[in-house]
């Protein structure tokens, strides 16, 4: 874990997924206390803790990457997702101490949430984000919300998520049956 936050490696970043037999490796130790079975997976899968195993071939690493809150399931249970909210609030809290104590008039909002479509853009572009939108306009910073000094920046996410389970389906056709199909051709 802690080597992906140490790697000098570009494309590795906080959200790296920490699991599985290549991202995952557990380097520097022998042996585990015991060997799981298919029980003990599925109660430390329900209650969130990330067991490490062992493949030949492969070595130790890291299962799964659930955070503790997996019930009910969503994007909050998995600790990648939570560390791109981390480093997403960081930046966006940098920005946001800019303009403390300044107007709140259009303008000014019309500046911070380019600035925070700036921010969230980079996390699309390094795969972090499938999708964002940020608002701060008339119509969440109310008279009410202004007469009080208050501005409100909300922003709305969709993580991108990994694949913890693949699934591969083989189909067998009859003999031309591939050729004869809408699909690709040689």
């Amino acid at each position: 874990y802690m080597r992906k936050l140490n790697s000098p490696i570009a494309g590795i970043y906080n959200w790296t997924v920490a699991a599985g037999t290549e991202d995952g490796k557990v380097l520097g130790i022998s042996n585990v206390e015991m060997d799981f079975t298919e029980d003990d997976l599925i109660n430390m899968y329900t209650m969130g803790a990330n067991p490490i195993m062992y493949a030949k071939n492969k070595g130790f690493y890291i299962e799964t990457e659930f955070t503790a809150l997996t019930s009910p399931l969503s994007a909050l249970s998995y600790l990648h997702v939570r560390e791109i909210l981390i480093d997403l609030e960081n930046e966006l809290y940098a920005m946001l101490l800019k303009y403390q104590w300044k107007f709140n008039t259009p303008a000014i909002r019309a500046k911070i949430k380019r600035e925070a479509d700036e921010i969230c853009q980079k996390y699309v572009d390094r795969s972090a984000l499938y999708a964002y939108s940020n608002i701060i306009d008339e119509n969440n910073n109310t008279p009410t919300l202004i007469d009080n000094q208050f501005g409100l920046l909300e922003t709305y996410i969709e993580p991108v998520r990994s694949m913890g389970i693949i699934v591969n389906v083989i189909n067998v056709m009859a003999t031309g049956g591939i050729a004869g199909s809408s699909g690709f051709s040689a």
